[in-house]
């Protein structure tokens, strides 16, 4: 069942009780984009539920601190339901954007489908809570290994803390992961850190 409200606290307590439900103690949990962030909220929440923890284009927080920007999306994102448009109307707009080119034509339609079917509240709550994500302050204390992928990059951290980038990242400043887990940066080419 959908938690009673829409934030990143009430979503992560759902993780665990899965793992309880499947009897198992600790998992490696993977998350791309908004399950990314859904992700580390768990670890800074449940780190001892998790063995490693995989993440791939998502960020430890959703744009800068200062909340323009913030707004801004939600209004943007708003605006058309505001309007009086239904999910129905958005919803190829919106999966236009999220499919992959070249994806199976049969796959967007069932993806476009779900996404119609949202109901308008859900949407607004999703948005709101993807606004207001912001885990910068955990990523230090997480202890398991971690795995980023970014589609410029990929990081490992051990549990020791430190890691390295296999080639340069490209992610912008709200996105970024440097210093945060202790990180030691080296070329390809070179090898050094």
């Amino acid at each position: 069942p959908a938690p009673p409200r829409f934030d990143w606290a009430d979503l992560a307590e759902a993780v665990p009780r899965l793992l309880d439900s499947l009897k198992v103690a600790q998992a490696v949990l993977v998350g791309h984009s908004m399950g990314g962030m859904l992700a580390q909220e768990v670890a800074a929440r449940h780190g001892d539920r998790l063995r490693a923890l995989v993440l791939s284009g998502t960020s430890p927080s959703f744009g800068p601190a200062t909340g323009d920007w913030q707004a801004k999306f939600l209004a943007e994102r708003l605006a058309p339901l505001d309007a009086g448009r239904s999910m129905a109307d958005l919803a190829p707009d919106l999966m236009r954007n999220m499919v992959a080119p070249g994806a199976d034509p049969a796959a967007a339609a069932v993806a476009t489908a779900a996404m119609a079917a949202v109901p308008e509240a859900t949407y607004r709550g999703m948005l709101a809570a993807l606004a207001a994500f912001d885990r910068r302050d955990a990523l230090a204390a997480l202890s398991m290994p971690v795995r980023l992928r970014s589609h410029t990059s990929v990081f490992s951290r051990g549990s020791d803390g430190g890691g390295s980038f296999a080639a340069p990242s490209e992610m912008t400043p709200c996105c970024s992961w440097a210093g945060r887990l202790r990180v030691r940066i080296h070329s390809r080419s070179s090898g050094r850190a």
